[in-house]
């Protein structure tokens, strides 16, 4: 039963040419356009909140362990504030590549082009970086002749800390860090208005991981209730617990502990500069 389980899953994941999701993108534009003029690590948070709290969520056919980056499966996604913005001049020929082609709708190019990339043209780290570089390096770069091995942003290679999240839970977290940002408050020092920023952006995105996990619980108990086959009903009802205990509290079980590990590898990817498939 795991083996074909593990081969169905396999199959819708592999089985064909990944499409291009617009929602990572249009969202947190959308977020960014609405928080101009407050400090970036505060406004970064917001628009991952806000990606957790309107993306689609879905679960698909026998799955066990929850949770995507992309609307359909297998889907891709760019990151426009990064480097990201690069593949969209290229979007007309991504289904005709020979390799690691992606399908893409008209509707989905007209949106990357008129709307996400005119706001990240002259705002994104790929333009910082361009803007900032001597002209000779940025040359040599685009000429193929050498590799920067980040580019003009990070690649998203973290080390996570899991042992600390699983002894504490995402909630635990918040709690820690609005009681930190609190100490941080009323101090007139440059240092420690720097650290309740990151305080208060930690409780944001920390309350968001947690929300994003309870919308897939909200969606596993409503697939649970109209589902003719009981074993399948039994696995839902058990998704739902495993998404309400975790990642808000630590994990009581390897189904949790895995589950808990999905949403902050989640998390991580929709914030972390590159292009994404999954």
């Amino acid at each position: 039963m795991v083996a074909s389980r593990v081969e169905a899953l396999r199959e819708m994941v592999t089985g064909s040419a990944p499409i291009v999701s617009i929602e990572r993108q249009v969202l947190y534009t959308e977020s960014m356009k609405m928080s101009e003029g407050e400090p970036m690590i505060l406004r970064h948070a917001k628009a991952l909140a806000h990606v957790l709290e309107k993306m689609t969520v879905k679960i698909l056919p026998r799955e066990m362990i929850v949770g995507a980056i992309v609307d359909r499966i297998p889907g891709a996604t760019l990151y426009p504030e990064g480097i990201g913005a690069r593949v969209i001049p290229e979007l007309e020929d991504l289904e005709s590549r020979s390799h690691s082609s992606l399908k893409i709708s008209q509707e989905a190019i007209d949106i990357l082009t008129n709307e996400v990339d005119s706001y990240w043209a002259d705002r994104s780290m790929l333009a910082y970086s361009e803007e900032n570089t001597p002209e000779e390096i940025m040359d040599a770069l685009y000429s193929g002749s050498i590799f920067v091995l980040s580019e003009m942003a990070g690649i998203g290679h973290v080390s996570i800390n899991y042992p600390m999240l699983f002894s504490k839970g995402f909630q635990q977290i918040s709690i820690d860090a609005e009681k930190r940002q609190g100490e941080y408050q009323g101090l007139s020092d440059k240092n420690s208005k720097k650290k309740a920023k990151f305080y208060a952006a930690t409780r944001i995105v920390a309350d968001a991981i947690v929300g994003f996990a309870e919308r897939y619980a909200d969606v596993a108990s409503k697939i649970a209730r109209t589902e003719n086959d009981p074993r399948r009903r039994e696995e839902l009802e058990r998704i739902a617990e495993a998404c309400r205990h975790v990642p808000a509290n630590p994990p009581r079980s390897f189904h949790e502990a895995l589950q808990f590990i999905r949403f902050t590898h989640l998390a991580l990817t929709l914030e972390t500069y590159d292009v994404q498939a999954i």
